[in-house]
């Protein structure tokens, strides 16, 4: 980055700026928020009321759009906004994904939410803290992982949603895999995305990541992208009905915990869990158990007790057998015969 100083000729921006200016003048968004922050002042001539935005729209002109990642026009970020007044997350939390300028967080914080936001783009994500010093911005990257029971379980979760993701089919596949996996089980995204993107029935990564979100609304967006042609809706989603009833959210979570389970911490541990609790794993490699043995065993784990545990993971609301299935039968079946004796 150029050292930030004092300019001299103040240009202006439309059409001037960016053209004219000398070498040592500040050149990206970021090189110009310092300035204002540093001087108190923009270093060229501005009237309007969004600088930032028109800043970075007339630096495009000059120096291209990256990555598909068109900036939300002003009267369809106010769209996507009004919109998220039909739903009212707990404490206000909403999450302004792919923040890029912080378009949208302007008009969340107007209408009092609390807004935290992140970006793939580090200097975005300073230019966020330095014009909105309210919100929490990070740099995060989606990416697609190869285990997404991994991801599902260890993403944050959020009842609210906004973003305008870069455009392009190979940040949006991974983009929808991520928020699949970050809506709680009500939760809503409102998403500014290419007219029909989700009516795609190719590549087949892309329909199942689809598959996983039910499209609640949708309408053109009031105002359309500068320095491209590409038309884009509005999608409201959640999760749909049958993605819903295999994802743990944050409260299933901490009731499970309540229950004595296993944690990293405490892996040598033996703990008892409820039997209700445990689901047998239909992956299981032994397809074939003789019930004759389970009598046999149950009567053995009566007599002298169980010499070794039954082994488990989390999987959805329960806890999945990863080693021990005869022996969880055995106890079944001592638990059954006691419950009938009564």
């Amino acid at each position: 980055m150029n050292k930030i100083v004092k300019v001299g000729k103040r240009y202006a921006l439309n059409n001037s700026y960016f053209k004219n200016r000398k070498y040592n003048y500040p050149d990206t968004l970021l090189e110009i928020v310092l300035y204002w922050k540093k001087f108190g002042e923009l270093p060229f001539e501005y009237s309007g009321d969004n600088w930032v935005f028109d800043t970075m729209i007339e630096r495009q002109k000059r120096h291209g759009v990256i990555n598909s990642q068109y900036l939300t026009p002003d009267k369809t970020a106010r769209q996507l906004v009004e919109l998220t007044n039909n739903f009212i997350p707990k404490d206000h939390k909403v999450l302004d994904a792919c923040c890029g300028t912080g378009q949208l967080t302007k008009y969340l914080l107007e209408n009092k939410f609390n807004v935290t936001g992140f970006d793939a783009d580090p200097e975005m994500v300073e230019v966020c803290k330095y014009i909105y010093p309210q919100s929490d911005f990070k740099h995060f990257i989606i990416e697609s992982k190869p285990d997404d029971e991994n991801q599902r379980e260890t993403n944050e979760k959020w009842d609210l949603i906004v973003s305008n993701p870069p455009h392009g089919q190979k940040d949006l596949i991974p983009f929808l895999n991520w928020l699949s996996t970050s809506l709680t089980n009500e939760g809503k995204a409102i998403l500014l995305l290419p007219k029909g993107f989700l009516s795609k029935v190719s590549p087949p990564k892309l329909v199942g990541y689809i598959e996983r979100l039910n499209v609640l609304h949708r309408e053109d967006m009031a105002e359309s992208f500068t320095h491209t042609k590409c038309a884009a809706e509005i999608y409201i989603v959640g999760l749909n009905e049958s993605y819903k009833n295999t994802t743990i959210n944050q409260s299933q979570e901490q009731e499970l915990k309540k229950g004595r389970i296993m944690e990293k911490a405490d892996l040598r541990k033996i703990q008892d869990i409820p039997l209700s609790k445990i689901s047998i794993n239909p992956l299981n490699p032994r397809k074939r158990i003789n019930e004759s043995e389970i009598a046999e065993l149950a009567y053995s784990i009566k007599e002298i007790g169980l010499l070794h545990p039954v082994t488990l993971r989390y999987k959805d609301e329960k806890l999945q057998i990863v080693a021990g299935e005869c022996r969880y039968r055995h106890l079944f079946l001592i638990r059954m015969k006691q419950y009938r004796q009564l």
